[in-house]
């Protein structure tokens, strides 16, 4: 049956038709049986014959093939398999342009995206002579990501056998493996019987206790959550995890196997609930029921290729060489899935080759120290980016400087790649990229490898990295504008990531741009701990800087963050700094708010007495320098002290005063925090 017809084939048909002599076209395909139906539709529509020409590893020089079938001027020449014969015959078709020419034949030169990138590289007097390029790709279609699922019968049995028991299960394994596949297949199907619901947190980012507490009350309880103190939603998640059975899931546990902190939460996930702990190693310190995964049978391997090369257009062509190839790879699903997508472009025989050259090239490469079976997955990734089109391989290599990928609104604007959709596609169609929900991430394993390919441009894409995050949050930072609020719950690790590579840059400017502009954000949504440490960053790089004024300032704001903590004696300790500071430089505004603050942290302690002298010097000074905003903030810390101790009379008429300066200075959000608990103490109207 012919092919559809398509734009690119009715202008070749045209061309080949009215321009039958000395035409020299490119056809770009990424499966092989694009090319049969496109050279079957030639032969039915053009009346001069249509020859082929398949070179391979023996016959490497397409000029002696072509004179071999001496075709007559006009007549159609389709040349396949050129990567076959790489590079010699790259070549001699640059070295004997002149012949083909003086055959006045019509030459189609098939060719993949990496064939292409070749040609015009390495045989630039050829290149130069092409007709015009024609593109038949299909790199839009996606696999079915069923069909990646095969084998494991066995350990999914076991698996969903003991989630139900609740408590903490352990599912270990090597890298690329398949565990995160499994883990998810058995999530779907014990979802029936969690009741309570399930929540997946990837810790590839290394998130600590609090971030994972969040993300899970999140999914298990719903947004009100991230309102709710770290200590008030600690409680409510415990108490979900106790009433109805949930389902927890860990992946890359790995990254966070020693962290004291969460190991000693997830011992008190008991039944009803489980906590499934998804891990490259064993846990020592955790003594829970473990389900370590081999590696698949080479017959599984075999099948799981089979099904992803065919989802991707494989015909079946030289299947007997699978279980070998299959081998080489490890049996590896992840190694698997990178590779099998390319046997729809070309012969099993040159992937192999390709394969074992990167391979002998990552083990000759002594600044590398990769583990066998990330080498596998590493040669395997090098062989399908070297294939990709050159529009795919710049994308993907930028992408790679993100540390928790990026949300499909700013691909564009972070690339500088207007038209990002089809090369996207192509990195999803080789596994290469993933995209969950609207969030573009690379696995695990393989960004590290990606982020190599940046190679010398990397300095440049880390501080592009830096510059566009530093503004996106510039432009975001107004957390009561809910599209605002929505982009820095998207991309708050990537700013965080961008403050840390600003540090290591010794860009000590946008450590502290950060800092002050996503601090607001972080405190919203309860992200203390990562607040604290982007605060500690931004106090340091005013240490470096030199800047005492500054320095001053973001010790007042890690004490704030100290003081949300609970942690009393480290925000008493960080605000005696900061004054002793403000007070060298003579900065009164300064001294005041601290007083105000130290005030809070001592009152909090109960230290009554001193509590009430810091809180008088605050007033007087911020009296003496007609800072009216600031002296309604320490009159009503007053009145709330004051009520601490039993003096109702003066609490109120502390606050009225202090409502009084929120009125005149239009402050609407302290008129009703003062009102509130004015309210609270008058005595009721008779």
């Amino acid at each position: 049956m012919s092919r559809p017809a398509s734009p690119p084939l009715e202008k070749l048909v045209t061309l080949f038709t009215h321009a039958r002599r000395g035409a020299f076209a490119i056809a770009l395909y990424d499966r092989l049986a694009v090319r049969r139906d496109i050279t079957t539709a030639l032969r039915e529509r053009l009346a001069q014959p249509v020859y082929e020409v398949v070179l391979s590893e023996q016959e490497r020089n397409p000029i002696d093939l072509i004179r071999a079938l001496q075709p007559k001027p006009g007549e159609v020449v389709c040349l396949y398999d050129l990567e076959r014969a790489f590079p010699q015959a790259l070549g001699y078709l640059d070295l004997q342009r002149e012949v083909l020419v003086e055959m006045d034949i019509a030459l189609l030169c098939w060719v993949t995206a990496f064939g292409h990138r070749m040609l015009a590289q390495q045989a630039p007097n050829f290149y130069a002579f092409r007709t015009t390029v024609f593109d038949f790709t299909t790199a839009e279609s996606q696999p079915p990501t069923a069909s990646l699922f095969i084998g494991r019968r066995r350990e999914l049995k076991k698996l969903t056998a003991l989630l139900p028991a609740g408590g903490l299960v352990l599912l270990t394994g090597q890298g690329g493996i398949g565990k995160t596949m499994l883990a998810q297949q058995a999530l779907q199907q014990t979802r029936a019987h969690c009741s309570g619901g399930t929540a997946w947190v990837n810790c590839a980012t290394r998130p600590p206790l609090d971030d994972i507490l969040l993300t899970a009350a999140v999914a298990l309880i719903g947004d009100v959550m991230q309102q709710c103190r770290p200590d008030e939603r600690q409680q409510r998640l415990a108490e979900a995890l106790r009433e109805r059975p949930c389902l927890l899931v860990l992946d890359n546990f790995e990254t966070i196997a020693e962290d004291s902190a969460v190991l000693r939460w997830l011992q008190t996930i008991a039944a009803p609930s489980t906590a499934l702990l998804v891990s490259r190693q064993r846990v020592p310190s955790l003594r829970v029921p473990t389900l370590r995964l081999s590696t698949l049978s080479t017959n599984d391997a075999v099948r799981l290729f089979t099904q992803r090369a065919r989802d991707a257009g494989w015909e079946g062509t030289d299947a007997k060489s699978l279980p070998r190839l299959c081998t080489l790879v490890g049996n590896l699903p992840l190694a698997i899935a990178l590779l099998a997508p390319r046997a729809a472009e070309l012969p099993l025989p040159v992937l192999e080759e390709a394969l074992q050259q990167h391979s002998a090239a990552l083990t000759n490469d002594h600044s590398l120290t990769l583990a066998e079976d990330h080498q596998r997955i590493a040669s395997c990734f090098l062989v399908s980016f070297d294939l990709l089109s050159e529009g795919a391989r710049v994308l993907l290599t930028r992408l790679s400087i993100l540390p928790d990928g990026l949300d499909e609104r700013f691909v564009a604007s972070f690339t500088a790649i207007t038209e990002w959709h089809q090369p996207l596609a192509e990195c999803r169609r080789y596994a290469l990229l993933v995209l969950e929900q609207q969030r573009y991430r690379f696995h695990s394993l393989l960004h590290p490898i990606a982020l190599a390919q940046l190679g010398d441009t990397l300095p440049a894409w880390q501080q592009r990295f830096v510059a566009f995050f530093c503004q996106l949050v510039r432009d975001n930072r107004d957390i009561n504008d809910r599209a605002q609020r929505a982009v820095l719950d998207a991309e708050w690790r990537n700013a965080l990531a961008a403050a840390e590579t600003a540090e290591a840059l010794q860009d000590w400017d946008t450590v502290g741009t950060l800092s002050a502009w996503l601090g607001d954000f972080l405190r919203l949504r309860g992200r203390w701990v990562e607040r604290e440490h982007l605060n500690q960053r931004a106090l340091a790089a005013s240490r470096l800087a030199g800047d005492r004024q500054t320095e001053a300032g973001r010790l007042n704001n890690l004490g704030v963050v100290y003081w949300h903590q609970g942690r009393w004696a480290d925000a008493e300790a960080t605000y005696q700094q900061s004054l002793a500071l403000c007070r060298e430089l003579g900065d009164r505004h300064g001294e005041g708010q601290t007083l105000n603050n130290l005030g809070i942290v001592y009152q909090e302690q109960r230290r009554w007495a001193d509590a009430a002298a810091v809180y008088q010097q605050s007033l007087a000074l911020r009296r003496e320098l007609g800072d009216r905003h600031g002296e309604g903030q320490t009159l009503a810390n007053l009145a709330l002290l004051r009520q601490a101790l039993g003096d109702k009379t003066a609490a109120l008429w502390l606050a009225r005063e202090a409502l009084q300066i929120f009125e005149a200075t239009e402050d609407a959000a302290e008129q009703e925090r003062v009102r509130q608990f004015v309210a609270a103490w008058e005595p009721p109207a008779p």
